[in-house]
């Protein structure tokens, strides 16, 4: 009596026992079963896998009346199984000394394929590179996960976004916790419960709009005019039986202002509420404009032979702008030393209106990224003068493609804007040299005598990094799309918005911020 006997498993096949065609194929098809369990797993564990099969049962395989095709899952599973034990019984020390739960390290290993498990029985080594591998992606995840909610609450509001994480269920929070679920997925269903539950209204100050707008403006006359080239006509009157102020400007490039007063708010940005007006847009009430406008003397000193096309009416700022800003202005009566307020909303408000100057690459503002002029930024005051905030005024969304062949320096905004913020999320916590500028060379001398500087600078870079978070979270091109579509006609051939190069300018934002 001859047999063929396989390595592995220990089959012993015989070869004289006469078997009919319909059963040798069965037996051959079990073979091939179990080859490929020797292949997948390795003739040790294929071994354990037959050898866990009942006497009989194996009989029967051999001689062709059993097939193991049906049962090719449940080997398979028991063989990855015995490869699970293998692993851990093999790595008991590297197991109990690591930080991950025996739970992780089960459900770690559940997730690696056969050839992964083969080579950590194999090579103990590359087992423990592969848990330190495991605990250094959950805790880049877990990480990524607390800085969106901190950017999540810089953009809405720490009780806003507590409310609606807790509406996650608690297992699911665990495993956000862990770094075993990103956060950044559920992203869109979270703002839009975010939105729903804001109420913020970061336009300062009301505007009445239609007949009421024109009724207010036929008895209305021009107090005052502010500022150079580019400035504006205060315009009083009564609306609802009280006094009223409005602001009129015709700027020389009202489309591309349009679009920054527009979009500012819709990131929480305190800005005027602005309206635009002329031969293309709301026609009537410009021509009622006008009329109030060329009453005044300044207004005809101003454009003694053409009226402008197109006008700009912003609600009136109370304050004063930053370049006004006095001592007196912050000091508490009685303890002659800055409120709170100061640090904790005025100069954080700046902070985070030069975070966002960076996504239109406005440089008229603040010395960050230019000169600045600071009579673009307004001090906001409530009803008893007392300072409660700032306001960013009059900014333009002039970038554009060929910026870089208008700039002295000859540099490109894209990249510039990418290094700073790059740069700033590295360390946020520390004091950047964008937030140094802004309190050495826009505040007042006489303010800053009076200021705390390392308090002061750290509410500025935190205002700079809540302004950041506010671009990265809440701006879309979408979003910079919408506002598009809603500009005035240019009114000349430089006056345009380059979208496409707005939302480049998004994307190496959101690039730095969302991925630090």
């Amino acid at each position: 009596m001859s047999y063929v006997i396989c390595e592995s498993p220990q089959v012993a096949i015989n070869l004289e026992t006469p078997l009919s065609f319909e059963a040798a194929q069965v037996r051959n098809e079990n073979l091939r079963v179990i080859d490929g369990l020797k292949a997948e797993f390795g003739s040790e564990v294929a071994n354990e896998v037959w050898n866990k099969i009942k006497l009989e049962f194996r009989e029967s395989c051999l001689n062709g009346t059993k097939s193991l095709t049906p049962y090719g899952e449940n080997l398979n599973e028991q063989g990855h199984n015995i490869l699970l034990e293998k692993v851990k019984a093999g790595n008991v020390e590297i197991i109990q000394q690591s930080p991950l739960p025996v739970s992780a390290i089960d459900e770690f290993l559940e997730q690696c394929d056969n050839s992964a498990l083969k080579s950590y029985i194999e090579h103990p080594q590359s087992f423990s590179q592969a848990i330190q591998l495991e605990i250094a992606a959950r805790n880049r995840i877990a990480q990524a996960n607390a800085q969106l909610l901190v950017h999540l609450k810089n953009a809405y509001s720490t009780k806003v976004v507590d409310e609606v994480y807790n509406l996650i269920p608690e297992s699911n929070r665990e495993l956000l916790a862990q770094g075993k679920l990103s956060l950044s997925q559920y992203l869109p269903g979270i703002k839009k419960r975010c939105e729903a539950l804001y109420q913020y209204t970061s336009a300062i100050g009301t505007l009445p709009q239609g007949e009421e707008l024109q009724a207010f403006l036929r008895t209305a006359k021009v107090s005052k005019y502010v500022g150079a080239s580019q400035g504006a006509f205060f315009i009083e009157g009564t609306h609802k039986e009280q006094p009223f102020t409005l602001v009129a400007k015709a700027a020389e490039k009202p489309a591309q202002e349009y679009f920054a007063n527009t979009l500012y708010p819709k990131l929480h940005i305190p800005t005027p509420t602005t309206l635009a007006m002329g031969a293309s847009r709301d026609k009537e009430t410009a021509l009622i404009l006008k009329k109030v406008l060329e009453r005044s003397t300044e207004f005809k000193e101003k454009y003694p032979k053409e009226c402008p096309k197109m006008f700009l009416v912003m609600s009136c700022v109370p304050g004063c702008t930053l370049e006004d800003w006095k001592a007196a202005d912050i000091l508490e009566a009685e303890a002659q030393e800055p409120s709170a307020a100061i640090y904790d909303q005025v100069l954080f408000d700046i902070g985070q209106i030069a975070g966002a100057d960076f996504l239109l690459y406005y440089r008229d503002r603040l010395p960050t990224i230019g000169i600045g002029n600071l009579a673009n930024l307004m001090i906001l005051k409530d009803a008893n003068s007392k300072c409660v905030g700032a306001v960013a005024i009059d900014q333009v969304a002039y970038l554009s493609q060929d910026f870089k062949k208008y700039d002295l320096m000859q540099i490109d905004p894209l990249e510039r804007i990418q290094e700073i913020v790059t740069t700033m999320m590295e360390n946020p916590d520390e004091i950047s040299a964008e937030a140094r500028a802004i309190f050495k060379d826009a505040l007042p001398e006489s303010v800053k005598e009076h200021l705390d500087e390392q308090r002061a600078l750290k509410a500025i870079q935190k205002g700079m990094m809540a302004g950041l978070s506010k671009v990265a979270i809440l701006g879309t091109p979408e979003l910079l799309k919408e506002v598009h579509q809603q500009l005035p006609k240019a009114s000349n051939a430089r006056d345009k918005v380059d979208l496409d190069m707005h939302k480049a300018m998004l994307g190496k934002i959101q690039g730095a911020v969302l991925t630090s």
